[in-house]
């Protein structure tokens, strides 16, 4: 590969690509469908979409690096709420209510907002810590920390959603550290992934629990039935769900050398930030409307970031860029 894609996992950023552009379709047919629960493209872009971003952020995380904690947060969180700010000027016409309260109802619940940035970055902190403790308790530093973010009786910061999301990010970068023969593993993995997918998808829903959600009585009484349903089978359905996913982007990228899903993929974030802006462009419910919102909630974020990231401040701000711009290779050399 040519360019700066040398320093990046061409098949990874193939991946998010084809992750991004589900991501954008997902949420034009939730605002253009009146039941998008009960449409089958919708209950399959949601079963594995986002469980396939941390396994692939997992995949490329480094929490052994230094300063990772601090890169994470100075790129992740400032652009949270920057864009959960214009969100606010944007829907005034529709809420009347004070910037403050609207900012407490995101550390309520996150997932009002940019909330894959913000319990990405708290999930890469856990991470971090469950590589430090990895000296002590070994392998187990990882069950670990699963265990404790699932079984948090706290429901507001997203805690819930990083106790959700937090083990696809620790299988993701335990398979990339792994000794594991991949290329022995991988059939038997698709396989069993082919099979599991599609017959336990039936049963996943979005928003209806699989269970009552009563309290266990032990465990303190924290540990829920939907725990078990989210480790067990939502969990299951979101990692064949993405097995299946990478395999066929792997197999588009290898033998059609489509480069544009790598092309999107280099700029999930740009996408990702400010697409919601614009999928209500067309508000009808008729196939040609999805397609022009699909098309203008994918090309608009690219063509916005264009123009904001040339502004270096707003780069930090909206997209997570450097403040400081880099030295000069001659002083550097020095």
């Amino acid at each position: 590969m040519a360019g700066p894609i040398r320093s990046r996992n061409a098949v990874v950023d193939a991946c998010k690509g084809f992750a991004i552009l589900l991501v954008v379709l997902g949420h034009v047919l939730q605002s253009h469908l009146s039941q998008p629960d009960d449409n089958w493209l919708y209950r399959i872009i949601y079963s594995f979409h986002m469980p396939l971003f941390f396994l692939l952020s997992g995949w490329v995380a480094k929490p052994e690096s230094k300063g990772r904690i601090k890169k994470t947060f100075l790129r992740l969180i400032p652009p949270t709420f920057s864009w959960y700010a214009i969100q606010y000027v944007a829907e005034q016409r529709y809420k009347n209510e004070g910037f403050l309260l609207y900012l407490v109802k995101f550390l309520q619940r996150p997932d009002n907002g940019l909330w894959f940035l913000w319990v990405l970055a708290f999930c890469i902190l856990a991470l971090v810590l469950c590589r430090r403790l990895e000296e002590r308790a070994g392998i187990w530093a990882y069950l670990i920390g699963v265990i404790v973010l699932m079984t948090l009786p706290i429901h507001y910061l997203g805690v819930s959603l990083m106790g959700v999301y937090f083990p696809y990010l620790t299988v993701g970068y335990l398979l990339s550290r792994s000794s594991m023969d991949v290329k022995r593993a991988a059939p038997y993995v698709i396989g069993i992934s082919a099979i599991i997918y599609p017959l336990a998808l039936p049963f996943w829903h979005r928003t209806l629990p699989l269970s009552s959600g009563k309290s266990i009585s032990w465990l303190a009484g924290h540990l829920t039935v939907q725990v078990f349903e989210f480790a067990g089978a939502k969990f299951v359905e979101g990692f064949t769900g993405s097995v299946i996913a990478i395999c066929i982007v792997f197999l588009i990228y290898r033998y059609l050398h489509l480069s544009l899903l790598l092309w999107f993929g280099q700029r999930t974030l740009e996408i990702y930030v400010s697409h919601q802006l614009f999928v209500y462009l067309f508000p009808s419910s008729s196939p040609v409307a999805i397609a022009e919102a699909f098309i203008a909630a994918l090309s608009a974020p690219i063509i916005l970031a264009l123009l904001l990231k040339r502004i270096r401040l707003l780069d930090f701000l909206l997209y997570g860029g450097e403040l400081k711009r880099p030295a000069p290779l001659a002083a550097s050399a020095a």
